[in-house]
């Protein structure tokens, strides 16, 4: 069983929609429910767990790095596995993520955000997982625009690798060790080939 999020942009309350589909402790709930029902399991998200936006500034930065921990915690209780990192992730810094990667048992994953300047990823960029009989090998992949915009700045401490000429290389490791291939992206999905 593959449990799969993405896009919760650093929301801990019920989303305020009709019907309202819940927050991060009704998500919690129902990873612990599947839990309880199949044995084996894998829970991945693609990105923007942490924050809404691409920056944060004052007043409110003070009030989403605390929205971020809470949901560092909570994502650490349910079990997930392994996430994406996005631009959106990083929006604190690629530090203060680094520091949640440390505190975290997930695996932070990204084939493509190297520091600027260099081609040194970040993050690790893949990882396997046995489940049940299966070897899943997964990877992490974001685009370099996104509305035909830069994701990062100029000034930005990062960059972001060719995603097509990453996902090629992932999956041609990945293949030759893994049953299954699943490539955690955020991209727009004309981006997506």
């Amino acid at each position: 069983t593959i449990v799969y999020s993405g896009n919760v942009g650093g929301k801990i309350e019920p989303c305020g929609c009709r019907p309202p589909l819940g927050g991060l402790a009704k998500r919690a709930t129902v990873i612990n429910q599947i839990r309880s029902e199949a044995k084996d399991i894998l829970v991945l998200d693609s990105g923007a767990l942490f924050f809404s936006g691409l920056h944060l500034y004052p007043p409110n930065d003070y009030i989403l790095k605390l929205y971020a921990r809470t949901i560092r915690d909570i994502s650490s209780g349910m079990g997930l596995d392994a996430l994406n990192v996005s631009a959106f992730d990083l929006a604190d810094s690629p530090d203060s993520l680094l520091a949640f990667a440390n505190a975290m048992p997930s695996k932070f994953l990204s084939a493509n955000i190297v520091w600027k300047g260099t081609e040194n990823l970040i993050f690790e960029p893949n990882t396997s997982f046995t489940v049940g009989k299966f070897r899943i090998g997964v990877f992490g992949l974001i685009a370099q625009k996104s509305f035909g915009m830069n994701i990062f700045t100029d000034d930005a401490p990062v960059s972001v690798l060719d995603p097509v000429e990453t996902a090629r290389k992932e999956v041609a490791k990945l293949k030759e060790k893994s049953d299954i291939v699943i490539a955690l992206a955020y991209m727009d999905i004309k981006n997506v080939k």
